[in-house]
């Protein structure tokens, strides 16, 4: 009689999605993120504020909430349906510091907006006496909280849409740094790279090892005062300059943003930002940092000479240090006929 050994591959298909082996997954619970810089907030500050007449509502995806202002500048006073019940409540106000920053956390109709909740930082508050104009700026600090391999993860909704998705537009924060990347779907925790995974539900995230990944190196030439610089690709982003962060997996990669000094100077992509190929086993030696090239924007028509009056530091990489040079004395532009000055004038930043 003929034996047959019979194997059983269950839950396996060809073609059907990834298999996460030795994988794992953490509960997801709304938290406020101690971030510091989100991709957003390091390349322009966050969004902007303006609310007119002093009431009306804050952007959040599909889900606007209930905003009003009283007061006026250094005195500013924020009030926000932070139960979702359409109204604002005496214990919903907010005073702003004297420079004009404020926290709030507000619920969110998770019907339509999944995280249920959401959290917001202002700065730079601000109101006219005369219009009860509202504005500022502010940057969301709502996230999901899970751990992976110990490790704490912040998933922050960085764009303020009240869900997380992994095409780059939301954040992922490691303990304990205090810069976020883009949220993809490779990410380096603890020294090790994962494939992250986030369920619709946005409940449970789900992790694996990549055991075998395919790196190339990224070097940075020196930059005096450059402490964190991230790459994105459509599959992950990394702080090539954290501890083991210049190996990377191979793809096309971007500039997402940098910090320079003290963390308060950003660098952030121009219009002819360089992209990256980083193949693997091979070494690229990125064109960021060094001495920037100071540019601004002119024109002649009709015998008149008419100059935009800001200026930009644009690196070899076709990067930008806009906010890096904010508290340099401004420049003078001066406009000659032949030696002879016909005028001259300050030109701002921007």
């Amino acid at each position: 009689m003929r034996r047959w050994t019979i194997i059983l591959l269950a839950g396996v298909a060809l073609g059907a999605g990834p298999v996460w082996a030795d994988d794992g997954s953490t509960a997801l619970t709304f938290a406020v993120a101690p971030a510091d810089h989100t991709p957003l907030s390091a390349a322009n500050g966050g969004q902007t504020l303006h609310v007119s007449g002093g009431s009306g509502t804050l952007a959040v995806g599909i889900c606007p909430v209930r905003l009003s202002a009283q007061g006026r500048t250094g005195q500013v006073r924020v009030g926000i349906d932070a139960d979702g019940d359409g109204q604002i409540g005496q214990s919903e106000w907010t005073s702003a510091a004297p420079d004009g920053s404020a926290s709030v956390e507000f619920a969110l109709p998770a019907a339509s907006c999944p995280l249920g909740r959401a959290a917001v930082t202002f700065t730079g508050l601000a109101v006219s006496p005369s219009s009860k104009t509202l504005t500022g700026r502010y940057v969301s600090r709502g996230s999901l909280r899970g751990e992976i391999a110990g490790q704490p993860v912040w998933l922050i909704d960085d764009n303020l849409d009240g869900r997380i998705t992994q095409d780059g537009q939301d954040a992922l924060l490691v303990g304990p740094n205090r810069w976020a990347v883009p949220l993809r779907q490779l990410h380096r925790v603890g020294g090790r790279l994962y494939r992250l995974s986030v369920d619709d539900a946005q409940q449970q995230l789900r992790y694996s090892p990549v055991a075998e990944p395919q790196l190339g190196q990224v070097a940075v030439p020196p930059t005096p005062g450059l402490t964190v610089l991230v790459l994105e690709s459509d599959q992950g982003a990394f702080n090539v300059l954290a501890k083991g962060g210049s190996a990377v997996p191979a793809g096309e990669y971007r500039l997402s943003y940098g910090l320079l000094g003290t963390a308060t100077q950003a660098v952030a992509p121009g219009k002819q930002t360089l992209r990256y190929p980083i193949r693997a086993g091979q070494r690229n030696t990125l064109r960021i940092g060094g001495a920037p090239e100071l540019t601004f924007q002119a024109s002649y028509e009709g015998g008149n000479i008419s100059v935009l009056p800001k200026l930009i530091a644009v690196g070899p990489g076709g990067e930008t240090y806009e906010t890096a040079i904010q508290r340099a004395q401004p420049p003078t532009v001066e406009i000659l006929a032949g030696n002879q000055p016909v005028d001259s004038g300050s030109m701002g930043f921007g």
